[in-house]
């Protein structure tokens, strides 16, 4: 499962095929389920849009992930599929135990490049009051394992290539690009155990770990 990333710089611009979009929310080191995070999703008037949206889906329980495999077998997610999203991040996390304590390891990509995910887009009225008002929810798509996860996890988020993004987004390519998960090997540091707090937030969450009482 993957339940938290996280965007570590101020602003990420991506090429879509022909549109460009630039994320301006703000670095967010601890992406946690039901925090706002921006997702990129079509738009009519402009081609695409890069929009906030809440992590996780709660349809009578909390859902954060679907599995890329099995997205066009059942029934559940193939009537959700036409509400697909990219979410932009430059890492993701998962959790081990070292030294007798559950420690999150920061996965990354070459120089902290940032990568969109495969997403699905949901909306629901959050609240009773005003029925007018839909937010926005999303859930990463997941895949298995390259072999730097793997040694960590059973699973991964489906990262995608540049030339699959607008694949992704538009049409019915999508189900070719389910197809081709990235698979490129990525760089593994363990990190600030209080990013396991998912309240906490801030760059010294990414500080490599240590032993050193005086710093954890």
């Amino acid at each position: 499962m993957c339940a938290r990333y996280g965007r570590t710089e101020e602003g990420f611009t991506f090429q879509i095929g022909q549109y460009v979009v630039t994320i301006t929310m703000g670095a967010q080191y601890n992406i946690a389920p039901t925090r706002l995070a921006a997702i990129i999703v079509p738009d009519a008037t402009t081609g695409i849009l890069g929009i906030p949206a809440k992590f996780g889906w709660n349809d009578g329980r909390m859902i954060v992930n679907a599995k890329a495999e099995t997205l066009l077998e059942k029934t559940y997610w193939q009537q959700r599929t036409t509400s697909r999203c990219l979410i932009p991040a430059n890492c993701f996390y998962e959790f081990t135990v070292l030294h007798g304590k559950k420690i999150p390891i920061r996965f990354t990509q070459k120089d902290e490049k940032p990568f969109l995910m495969a997403g699905l887009r949901f909306q629901s009225v959050d609240e009773p009051k005003d029925n007018s008002v839909l937010t926005d929810h999303f859930v990463i798509l997941t895949t298995f394992p390259n072999s730097t996860v793997g040694e960590f996890h059973d699973r991964m988020p489906f990262i995608l290539k540049p030339y699959q993004y607008e694949g992704w987004l538009f049409g019915d390519e999508y189900k070719n690009v389910l197809l081709s998960p990235d698979r490129d090997e990525l760089g593994a540091t363990a990190v600030n155990p209080d990013l396991n707090d998912p309240k906490k937030e801030g760059k010294e969450l990414i500080k490599p770990y240590t032993r050193d009482p005086e710093l954890f």
